[in-house]
């Protein structure tokens, strides 16, 4: 179902060797449609063309935690089906034209996050200037709150992986712009430097969003909504980015905005 790769090159003279029969298997793997968990300790740096690649960086006191994090994660990839982008738990068009109207974007599979939020309950949303990322689900059966907790504590994982993916970017990046801008001949690399401005540019604005998420929840009449709150602000301990917000009078607000929810609770 999904294998365990360890990307803990040798040093020598202060010097990161790197393991060919690790990166070969890496890249086998992946060839063959695998889904990969590596892991590369602490302090040791990634090769050029897998920076980009989410991987598990562990030390002494979080190897357990992050690894056993990384297989449930991955069992819960590998075991399920992947629901669409347009699930029909939110499917209704007149609360999506109320997320429009309240100036709130719903993300789609072009999102970074798309693959992160596609086999849970959760939509995604978010603002054009980045004030803020959400996801939002909607609970209309006492059934479906456990499954909710359970992608409430997946989307935690996957999200900060997905910021710790987009935060080592940006070193790389910038030390490529910087190269490019010192050339001699600075029209010759004038697209290059564009492109890479552009790259930082869109990574530091995603960055921005990531500094507050919600998660929002559409809840059904006659399920405990005080229950389900306290149960996610629980998995959210610790998390101080991370706020819970739940349905409240027709309405639920991210922050200073408000998506009215009259078209949902009239037909519930």
């Amino acid at each position: 179902m999904f294998c365990v790769v360890i990307l803990d090159d040798m040093t020598k003279d202060g010097k990161q060797m790197p393991n060919p029969n690790v990166y070969y298997e890496y890249g086998l793997m992946t060839a063959l449609g695998k889904h990969v968990i590596p892991l590369q300790k602490e302090g040791l740096k990634l090769a050029f063309n897998i920076q980009t690649h989410d991987t598990v960086k562990y030390g002494p006191q979080n190897l357990g935690p992050e690894l056993e994090r990384a297989i449930r994660d991955a069992l819960k990839i590998t075991s399920s089906v992947e629901v669409p982008m347009d699930s029909t738990r939110l499917s209704d068009k007149s609360l999506m034209h109320q997320f429009e109207i309240a100036g709130v974007q719903i993300k789609g599979d072009s999102w970074f996050l798309a693959n992160a939020i596609s086999d849970t309950y959760f939509l995604g949303l978010g603002t054009e200037d980045y004030k803020w990322y959400g996801v939002v689900a909607r609970i209309d059966d006492e059934t479906e709150v456990s499954s909710a907790l359970e992608d409430t504590n997946v989307l935690v994982y996957r999200i900060e992986k997905a910021e710790a993916e987009k935060t080592r970017l940006i070193p790389p990046l910038k030390a490529q712009l910087a190269m490019f801008s010192s050339q001699v001949d600075s029209r010759y690399h004038a697209h290059e430097r564009g492109s890479l401005e552009e790259k930082i540019k869109e990574t530091e604005d995603i960055l921005r969003g990531l500094r507050k998420i919600y998660f929002g929840f559409i809840v059904k009449q006659g399920i405990d909504k005080g229950s389900l709150s306290k149960r996610v602000t629980k998995l959210l301990e610790g998390h101080p980015k991370f706020e819970v917000i739940v349905d409240n009078n027709g309405e639920i607000r991210f922050g200073d905005t408000v998506v009215s929810l009259t078209p949902i609770t009239s037909t519930v």
